[in-house]
């Protein structure tokens, strides 16, 4: 039997894969917390997954962000369109992808952000990259597909990071970053030094 420890969530002492899907492949853990609690865990498994974090600007300068369920959460969450990347496929390529897929937008040009390894939570092993990327003159080509739009203008960007706005507060740290280093690039961009 193998142990592994994880400051956060205690000793795993065993884990048996319940679901074996490419996309979503869940374990079952035995955690030892506190030297006397056991107790049994489902963690969604997202070693080796990359993802791109897909935020977009449209022609009137406004973000697009999308209110969608979080059943782990059991609430609706505002958040930055991201989802797995597809064996082969590019960062900006998946971005584009995503977006169009959850919004109904199509971006025509793609700024690098940077990537980051989302680390181990509770719920959650950590997976691969997550490419962020901020795309420009984002266009409506459809309908969004099961999320509410949320087209925000930078005044309501910063305020929703302000907490100013209650009603479409940012939760996942992903979102919140993604946000946060586009608004940093822009500001950049703007003042001509979009390199340091």
């Amino acid at each position: 039997m193998k142990e592994f420890t994880f400051s956060e969530i205690g000793i795993v002492h065993s884990e048996i894969v319940v679901l074996d899907d490419p996309r979503f492949r869940v374990l079952k853990r035995n955690i030892e917390q506190n030297n006397e609690d056991w107790r049994e865990q489902l963690v969604w498994d997202r070693r080796g997954t990359d993802y791109a974090v897909s935020l977009a600007i449209t022609e009137k300068d406004e973000f697009i962000l999308v209110k969608t369920p979080k059943y782990g959460q059991l609430a609706e969450m505002v958040e930055i369109p991201t989802s797995q990347m597809l064996k082969g496929e590019s960062a900006n390529t998946a971005a584009n992808r995503i977006l169009t897929e959850r919004t109904g937008y199509k971006a025509i040009h793609w700024a690098d952000l940077g990537h980051t390894i989302l680390y181990e939570s509770p719920d959650k092993i950590a997976g691969g990259q997550h490419h962020l990327r901020l795309g420009f003159n984002a266009k409506k080509v459809s309908d969004p597909n099961n999320c509410q739009l949320l087209l925000i203008s930078r005044k309501q960007a910063e305020k929703i990071i302000d907490e100013k706005i209650i009603e479409n507060k940012i939760e996942i740290a992903m979102s919140l970053s993604a946000l946060l280093l586009a608004m940093r690039y822009l500001d950049r961009r703007h003042n001509g030094n979009n390199h340091s």
